[in-house]
C-alpha cells in the first residue's frame, strides 16, 4: 500500500485486486484467465429481481466492552455489536493503528466499495441488519483489527477476520500497481448483468418459495443471506460482493495469510 495506490492479494495466486485512489477505480486481475475487471470503487447496489418486504425496525447497539488484547501489536478496545438484546459479534479497533500512514484513505475505501454495493431493503437476519446499520460508526472506532461472530453453543464462535501484521517500510517491486497488458478487459455492469440473470432464472425455478442465492450451492450450503431467515437459524455474517467467493476487500482471514 502506498499513498494513493493499494493491492489486495488472496489465499489465491491468480487473484489480485488493484485500488488506484487517485481515480476512485480497482481492478480484479484474473491472472489465470488474462481478465481485468474495472469497476468504480462507489458503485451501485446489485437491483432485486422483486419487490421485498420492508425491513423491520430493531434495536440494535454498539456497546464499548472495555480494553480489549493487543492484536498485531497493537491496543485495542472492544465493542459489541448487539441486535434485540443479543451479542451478535465481538470486535476489536485500534486506534493507534489509524496513525499508520495511508491506512484511514485505504479503509474508507473499502468501506464505499462494500456498503454502496449492499442490496437496499433486502430482508436478513437481525445481526445481519444491525451490522449494516452500525457499520458506517463503526468506521470512526478505528482499524478493526479482529472481529469474532457469536456462534450456537453447538457450532461455537467464529473468527470473521484477525490483522496478523501491520509492516511498514517495506520495499516492494516497481510493479506492485502496474496493471497487466494485453488482458481481456470486463466491466463491473457486465458482471452485474450476468448475476442479474442468474438471479432471475434462480426465481423461476424456485417459483416464489425463497430469494434465491447469488451463488449456486457450494459444499451443501447457500448464502443464506439472501433469503428469509427462520426465528430458530443461526447467524452466518456474509456480504454481497460483486466477485468471486475468494477475492475479498476486507482484512484477510487468519487461514488467507
Amino acid at each position: 500500500m502506498e499513498e494513493r495506490q493499494a493491492r489486495i492479494e488472496t489465499s489465491n495466486p491468480n487473484f489480485y485486486t488493484l485500488i488506484d485512489l487517485e481515480k476512485g477505480k480497482a481492478y480484479m486481475v484474473n491472472t489465470e484467465e488474462k481478465q481485468l475487471m474495472a469497476m468504480n470503487i462507489v458503485g451501485t447496489p446489485l437491483k432485486l429481481s422483486r419487490d421485498e418486504p420492508s425491513l423491520p425496525k430493531i434495536k440494535a447497539e454498539l456497546i464499548e466492552n472495555g480494553e480489549g488484547p493487543k492484536v498485531a501489536g497493537y491496543t485495542t478496545i472492544n465493542y459489541q455489536v448487539v441486535a434485540e438484546g443479543k451479542v451478535c459479534s465481538e470486535n476489536y479497533f485500534s486506534l493507534e493503528a489509524m496513525k499508520v500512514p495511508y491506512v484511514k484513505a485505504f479503509l474508507d475505501a473499502m468501506y464505499q466499495m462494500s456498503s454502496s454495493r449492499k442490496p437496499k431493503g433486502l430482508l436478513v437476519h437481525p445481526c445481519q441488519q444491525a451490522h449494516d446499520e452500525l457499520e458506517a460508526r463503526s468506521m470512526k472506532l478505528g482499524v478493526p483489527m479482529k472481529s469474532i461472530i457469536k456462534g450456537s453453543r453447538e457450532k461455537g464462535d467464529k473468527v470473521k477476520y484477525e490483522i496478523i501484521r501491520i509492516q511498514t517500510d517495506v520495499n516492494i517491486p516497481e510493479n506492485t500497481f502496474t496493471l497487466p497488458k494485453k488482458y481481456q478487459l470486463k466491466t463491473e455492469a457486465q458482471l452485474l448483468e450476468e448475476q442479474q440473470a442468474m438471479m432471475n432464472r434462480q426465481e423461476e425455478e424456485q417459483q416464489g418459495e425463497r430469494v434465491p442465492s447469488l451463488r449456486e450451492e457450494e459444499n451443501g450450503r447457500y448464502d443464506d443471506r439472501y433469503r428469509s431467515r427462520r426465528q430458530d437459524e443461526r447467524y452466518d455474517e456474509r456480504y454481497y460482493s460483486p466477485r468471486r467467493q475468494d477475492e475479498r476487500y476486507m482484512p484477510p482471514s487468519r487461514e488467507e495469510r
